[in-house]
C-alpha cells in the first residue's frame, strides 16, 4: 500500500491506495481519479505558481507512466509517499462552461488526469538511498584509487566495495586477459555471458572489467545482488532505484553494465546497451539474458600451476595452509579455487559435499 496526498487539500485528506506491485503509475492515476473525483473539478490557475514552489521545496522525483510502484516502494508505510500535483488550467472569465452530457464531463476530467504529475517526496527518496550512502565512500575510494591499480600485475588490490569485509586481492588468472580483450575488441556482440563452475573467479573478473572500463573513461552500471550503482570515472556516483532508470542509463552510448550473479533488469529484447553478465550457469539467471544476440564465454577451472602461483603470492606468508593441502584438495575437487583457498573447508568437508552431490544426482 502507498499513501497519496493531493496538493491544495489538507494533509488529513491523504488516502491509501492498495494495489499489486506491478501496478504502473499510469494505472495509479486512474485509481486516484476514481477515489477522488471531486479533486478533478475546476482547478484555480492562480495556484499554479504556488504548487511549483511546493514541489521544489519537497525536492521530489518525478514519476513516469510506465514505472511500477513495486520497484519504487519496496515496503508498506503509513507516511505520505506520493504527492499528486494537479494540472493548472487557463484562467477563464465567467462561469465554467457547463458540460451537457455526464459522459462528456467524465472524459473531460480524464483529459485533466493525463496532465497530473506524481512526485516522490524528498524524505522518501532519501530513505531509499540512505542504505547506500554509507557505501558511497567505498565507491569514491575506488575511483580515487584507479591510478594506483595495475590490472596487468599478477596480483592487484581493489579497495573494498559494499559487502566486502576488507580490500580484495585478485590473482590475475591466465584466462582474464583473453576474456577482457575479446569483449573490448569485439564488434559483433553487445551482450557477453561469462559463465562456468561456481567458485572459479567470475566475480573477480567482473571487478577487473570494472577497473578496466573506468580507466578507459567509460561509465559503469554495476548491478549486484545487494546494490545497483552507476559509476562515472570522474567520481560521480548514483544509486539506481528502479528498472526504468536502470534501462535509461543502460541505453547511454558510453555506459557498460556489469551484472554479477543475478537476473538482469532489462528485457531479453534490450539491444541498445553493452552488457556483461558474470554468473554460474543457473537457468533462472542466465536463460533470458542469453536469448538475445549474446556471446557466451566459459571460464575454465584453475590448473595446478595457477593454484600454486596464487598460493605463493597470497597465502604462503600467512601460514594458514600448506602447498601440500592445496594440491591434495586439487586432486579431490579439481580447480575450484573457492574451496581450495578456504581454510575453513577441510579435505573431509569437500569429500562430504561431493558425496552428497553424487547421491542427489543418483536420486
Amino acid at each position: 500500500m502507498v499513501f497519496c496526498f493531493v496538493i491544495g487539500n489538507s494533509v488529513d485528506t491523504a488516502f491509501e491506495v492498495i494495489e499489486d506491485e506491478k501496478t504502473t503509475i499510469s494505472r495509479l492515476k486512474e485509481i486516484i481519479f476514481g477515489k477522488n473525483q471531486k479533486c478533478f473539478s475546476d482547478i484555480d490557475a492562480n495556484k499554479s505558481s504556488n504548487e511549483d514552489i511546493i514541489i521544489q521545496e519537497l525536492g521530489g522525483e518525478l514519476l513516469y507512466p510506465n514505472m511500477d510502484i513495486g520497484n519504487i516502494f519496496t515496503q508498506d508505510s503509513k507516511d505520505i509517499q506520493i504527492i499528486v500535483q494537479l494540472p493548472s488550467l487557463p484562467a477563464t472569465t465567467g462561469k465554467r462552461k457547463m458540460v451537457e452530457d455526464e459522459e462528456d464531463e467524465f472524459q473531460a476530467k480524464k483529459e485533466k488526469l493525463k496532465r497530473i504529475q506524481f512526485h516522490i517526496p524528498a524524505g522518501i527518496l532519501r530513505g531509499s538511498l540512505e542504505m547506500h550512502q554509507q557505501d558511497e565512500e567505498k565507491f569514491q575510494n575506488l575511483v580515487n584509487s584507479l591510478p594506483n591499480i595495475n590490472i596487468q600485475d599478477k596480483v592487484f588490490k581493489i579497495p573494498r566495495l559494499p559487502g566486502d569485509n576488507e580490500d580484495t586481492y585478485i590473482y590475475n588468472r591466465e584466462c582474464y586477459k583473453y576474456l577482457c580483450n575479446f569483449i573490448l575488441e569485439d564488434t559483433k556482440f553487445r551482450r557477453y555471458l561469462i559463465t562456468g563452475n561456481p567458485g572459479i573467479g567470475k566475480t573477480f573478473f567482473g571487478r577487473l572489467m570494472l577497473i578496466k572500463l573506468l580507466k578507459r573513461n567509460k561509465s559503469v552500471l554495476l548491478d549486484c545482488e545487494t546494490f545497483t550503482v552507476w559509476i562515472h570515472p570522474t567520481g560521480e556516483i548514483y544509486t539506481v532505484v528502479n528498472k526504468t532508470l536502470y534501462r535509461q542509463m543502460a541505453e547511454q552510448p558510453n555506459v557498460w553494465c556489469i551484472i554479477d550473479g543475478k537476473r538482469d533488469q532489462v528485457d531479453h529484447d534490450f539491444s541498445n546497451g553493452k552488457l556483461i553478465m558474470v554468473s554460474s550457469p543457473k537457468k533462472a539467471i542466465v536463460r533470458d539474458f542469453a536469448k538475445q544476440w549474446c556471446r557466451s564465454l566459459y571460464m575454465p577451472t584453475w590448473n595446478e600451476n595457477e593454484l600454486e602461483e596464487c598460493w605463493n603470492n597470497l597465502y604462503r606468508k600467512s601460514g594458514k595452509f600448506t602447498l601440500k593441502s592445496v594440491k591434495d584438495k586439487f586432486k579431490l575437487c579439481g580447480g575450484i579455487a573457492q574451496w581450495i583457498f578456504n581454510d575453513h573447508q577441510s579435505l573431509s568437508d569437500i569429500d562430504s559435499v561431493i558425496k552428497q552431490a553424487l547421491i542427489s544426482v543418483a536420486l
